[in-house]
C-alpha cells in the first residue's frame, strides 16, 4: 500500500474499529531504499538515488514512501489501540548472488518481481508528474 495511503493513522484506526475482540491486522510494507551490507550501493549511484526520487515524489503528492523509515506502521497501530504489536524486518536480496540457498531462491523471485513490476512504478511516477 506504500505510496497510496494519505493518512496511515486513520487507516489503522479504521482497522481497529472493525476488528472483533481478539482480531488482528497484518501489514507488510517495503522500503524503497536499496542498500547492501558491504556498502556497494553508493548514495550517488542510480540505486542509491532511487529512494530519493520516490521520497520526493511522495512528498509532493501527499503520499509517503517513508513508511518503514518513519515507523508509521507500528506508531499507527499502537495509537489506534492495537496491543502486542510486532515488527519484523527482513532483508530481501535482488538477484541470484547469495550463497545461502534459501536467500538465493528469494533473490531470484525478488528479481523476477522487479523485472515484471518496475514498469508500473515508473508509470505511476510519470502519471503523477502531470
Amino acid at each position: 500500500m506504500i505510496g497510496s495511503i494519505i493518512n496511515w493513522d486513520a487507516l489503522y484506526k479504521e482497522a481497529f474499529r472493525v476488528c472483533k475482540p481478539g482480531g488482528y491486522v497484518e501489514n507488510h510494507e517495503w522500503s524503497v531504499k536499496f542498500g547492501c551490507d558491504d556498502g556497494t550501493v553508493l548514495d550517488d549511484s542510480p540505486m542509491g538515488q532511487w529512494s530519493k526520487v520516490f521520497w520526493e515524489g511522495g512528498r509532493k503528492f501527499g503520499r509517503t514512501f517513508r513508511v518503514v523509515e518513519d515507523g508509521l506502521q507500528e506508531k499507527g497501530m499502537r495509537e489506534a489501540g492495537f496491543v502486542d504489536v510486532m515488527v519484523r524486518d527482513f532483508k530481501c536480496p535482488v538477484g541470484s548472488w547469495p550463497k545461502e540457498e534459501k536467500m538465493k531462491e528469494l533473490g531470484v523471485f525478488s528479481m523476477g518481481t522487479w523485472e515484471a513490476d518496475a514498469e508500473g512504478l515508473f508509470c505511476w511516477i510519470l502519471f503523477c508528474k502531470k
